[in-house]
């Protein structure tokens, strides 16, 4: 590093690890790996989470061949990995409101906070995921905000509830008719069967009756002879 000339300091708890510069960017320069540290209020921005990653991996992309023009080195290929993800729905309707409010949102779940709202980029209010998980939570998130808008947010959970509970009290009623009509039709074949029963003994009562009389007519007798 002196003999190239390049300006840099020792930092790190033993101050043996060199940091450079690099388009406004610290650099530390670490045995297997370089580690660089953004500008404090950088942001990149873009229509969701994939485009602002990709404005950000660019940007990165050209701090490292600034570090490689400087250090005469090749580092390819590269391995980029970000170390802490924030993605924001900036000038969102909620924000802006709990804003107003002076109310602030912190969320978490198992596995740590993962959803904001408050106002550290001072635009208004921000929708904002953080965390490990936030570039997979902030599209479903910002699928979630939209689709609520376009139905004025009226499905809500309590609507979504309210509608399982109308629905599962018509299928109540519904099984409660099924099961008279069975009942009903139970009684239809029990009756159908008896007047079947009653009809077919009169009829073998008749046949029996009517064989009779054919034998008694036909019958020979020793007197005929």
């Amino acid at each position: 590093m002196k003999k190239s000339n390049i300006n840099h300091n020792l930092v790190g708890i033993l101050k043996n690890i060199p940091r450079i510069k690099a388009l406004g960017r610290k650099v530390w320069l670490c045995n297997n790996h370089l580690r660089i540290f953004d500008k404090k209020e950088q942001s990149y921005y873009g229509e969701n989470a994939v485009e602002s990653k990709f404005n950000a991996l660019k940007e990165f992309i050209n701090i490292i061949q600034v570090i490689e023009n400087k250090l005469k080195i090749n580092l390819k290929p590269y391995d980029i990995e970000f170390q802490k993800e924030h993605y924001a729905l900036i000038k969102n309707d909620l924000a802006i409101d709990q804003n107003k409010k002076g109310i602030i949102w912190r969320i978490r779940d198992e596995s740590g906070e993962w959803l904001l709202v408050d106002d550290s980029l001072e635009k208004g209010g921000e929708l904002e995921n953080v965390g490990k998980r936030a570039f997979q939570t902030n599209p479903q998130m910002q699928k979630w905000w939209n689709q609520n808008k376009e139905t004025k947010f009226k499905v809500t959970p309590e609507f979504i509830l309210q509608s399982f509970a109308r629905l599962q009290c018509a299928q109540v009623e519904s099984n409660r008719q099924l099961l008279e009509y069975r009942k009903e039709n139970k009684g239809h074949l029990q009756l159908l069967s008896k007047w079947k029963r009653e009809a077919d003994l009169r009829i073998n009562k008749l046949s029996r009756k009517n064989i009779k009389q054919n034998i008694d007519e036909n019958q020979t007798t020793l007197g005929d002879f």
